[in-house]
């Protein structure tokens, strides 16, 4: 008569990885919703002292203009360099904290100018063309528009015009961030450096930014020793190829 024997459950070895997986964090990368196409991504909200990423910032583009929106990281389900899939709809997203406030203040410099400046030196027409006194459009507006980031003390928000810094010197361009799904620490740190013809991506781990200020990333090592970490080969818009991160370098970050 035969026995039956519990065994152990095996470990679900795809499942551990995916708990682990990283998300992929390009500029100018497409942004899927629940129903398609939602906006693109535009700036991503860094907690530089601890790390950590807490939104992305995407423009919604069409009928409704180019206005922008945080999106919190765990809105994330998965990404590739061309796309982040987020598990919501563009109402949805459009209930959710816009990235700007804007809002008018006084403009004291059309009472300082316009009542008592530029008016009183133009005594004919002709003077309005020809004079250096006549008013620039923020000199005829009594109230000015102003927008301001909507983000609490302590974050910042990356565009993709900040520059990578060695310590002997510029190092290229930042590129993208490769964040943890778990954590929302931030792992990696993309930069492409190189010119038109020759460009080379390379993946950096976290541990060697020293900082991130004055619209910088500043590394810790010299150019020398960052040349010498992994290089990344793809053609990011046009046949898609990219590196499956987790099985290649996650255990280096």
């Amino acid at each position: 008569m035969k026995t039956n024997t519990l065994t152990p459950t095996p470990i679900n070895e795809p499942q551990e990885k995916q708990e682990d997986s990283l998300f992929e964090l390009t500029f100018k990368a497409q942004v899927m919703g629940e129903e398609g196409h939602i906006g693109q991504l535009r700036r991503i909200i860094v907690k530089p002292k601890t790390m950590v990423v807490s939104y992305i910032v995407v423009e919604l583009s069409g009928l409704f203009g180019f206005e922008k929106y945080l999106v919190p990281i765990d809105y994330i389900s998965s990404t590739t360099p061309q796309f982040i899939n987020i598990n919501c709809t563009q109402k949805d997203l459009m209930g959710m904290k816009p990235y700007c406030e804007t809002y008018s203040i006084k403009n004291e410099y059309w009472e300082q100018e316009m009542v008592y400046g530029p008016w009183n030196n133009i005594n004919y027409a002709s003077d309005v063309l020809m004079s250096w006194s006549y008013p620039f459009p923020e000199q005829v507006m009594p109230y000015m528009i102003v927008e301001k980031e909507n983000l609490l003390p302590g974050e910042l928000a990356i565009s993709d015009d900040i520059r990578v810094e060695a310590l002997d010197g510029l190092l290229g361009k930042f590129d993208g961030l490769l964040v943890s799904k778990n954590t929302q620490m931030l792992k990696g740190l993309l930069v492409r450096s190189g010119n038109f013809l020759n460009q080379k991506e390379r993946l950096y781990p976290a541990k060697v930014i020293n900082k991130i200020e004055d619209n910088k990333f500043y590394l810790k090592s010299g150019k020398k020793v960052l040349k010498s970490f992994l290089s990344i080969s793809r053609k990011r818009f046009f046949n898609q190829t990219y590196h499956n991160y987790n099985a290649q370098i996650f255990s280096s970050l």
